[in-house]
């Protein structure tokens, strides 16, 4: 018997999940010394929707509340320019989700930063007064993008 053949087991994985992990490790610690546990974002996670959430915690290091988080990796075409596209089921998700606090992550591991927008009842407003797009391109404010010289 021939011991080469044609098939071959299923990858592991893919060049997008090396830039998910790489966003991941970015998330981990950019909140590793805040009162936030930043852990239970996943990579390589294909839950529809969100990608995990963030724990917040009080002095005393107890839960306080919970982040519910999207997360994708920085586009490089956006390079300089602060912008990043947010999908339409995430904005669809925090609109039906009013219980929870949706926060979508644009994760640069390059240069070590997070853009970041509260999706907000005005901001699923706006985003469906520009149609019926499956991203939303946006541009980030000053204080929407974390780096390691900024305070979370």
């Amino acid at each position: 018997m021939n011991s080469e053949t044609n098939f071959k087991p299923k990858r592991v994985t893919d060049p997008n999940d090396r830039l998910d992990e790489d966003g991941n490790w970015c998330i981990r610690g950019l909140f590793r010394h805040t009162q936030a546990i930043a852990h239970k974002v996943e990579c390589h996670d294909k839950s529809a929707n969100t990608d995990g959430y963030i724990e917040l915690l009080d002095d005393e290091e107890r839960p306080v509340g919970k982040l519910v988080v999207q997360a994708k990796t920085y586009k490089s075409k956006y390079k300089g320019k602060n912008k990043a596209e947010i999908p339409a089921y995430f904005v669809a998700y925090a609109m039906r989700m009013r219980n929870e606090v949706c926060i979508f992550f644009s994760v640069d591991a390059d240069d070590n930063k997070i853009y970041w927008k509260y999706i907000s009842d005005d901001y699923i407003r706006q985003f469906n007064n520009e149609g019926d797009n499956e991203i939303h391109t946006y541009e980030f404010y000053d204080d929407e993008i974390v780096t390691s010289k900024n305070d979370l």
